[in-house]
């Protein structure tokens, strides 16, 4: 006697991957983040007063606009640079080498927006 033939059921298999593709096609549209980018208006070029420079080299040295200065007078540094640049073109780059510890990078990032708000703020690495 022939013993009966099992052949597996991939029916409920198919409803479920079916039902998973219509799932992702509906919800991914939904996840495309947009990125929010401030460009320069219309015309000017990027032209202006380059972003103020607040840089920290591998010695701890810091400087403004590429003039020395010693912690303590950093704010007052930071606010005689900002003093002259006005609306949108208040930015400031905070330049930290890599050596230096997190704590100084967010030290200097907090003398500078701790004191314009407004201003917009790049942190990046510093090269020398």
């Amino acid at each position: 006697m022939a013993s009966p033939r099992c052949e597996p059921n991939i029916t409920p298999l198919i409803d479920i991957v079916l039902v998973l593709l219509i799932v992702f096609m509906v919800m991914v549209p939904g996840l495309q983040v947009a990125a929010i980018v401030n460009l320069p208006a219309k015309g000017t070029g990027g032209a202006g007063r380059p972003p103020l420079k607040v840089k920290m080299d591998g010695a701890g040295l810091i400087s403004v606009d590429g003039q020395p200065v010693i912690y303590p007078e950093l704010p007052r540094a930071v606010a005689a640079g900002l003093r002259d640049r006005f609306g949108q073109d208040r930015r400031a780059v905070v330049a930290v080498h890599a050596g230096q510890p997190f704590q100084r990078a967010a030290d200097l990032l907090d003398v500078v927006k701790g004191l314009h708000p407004d201003v917009t703020v790049a942190l990046v690495e510093a090269k020398e």
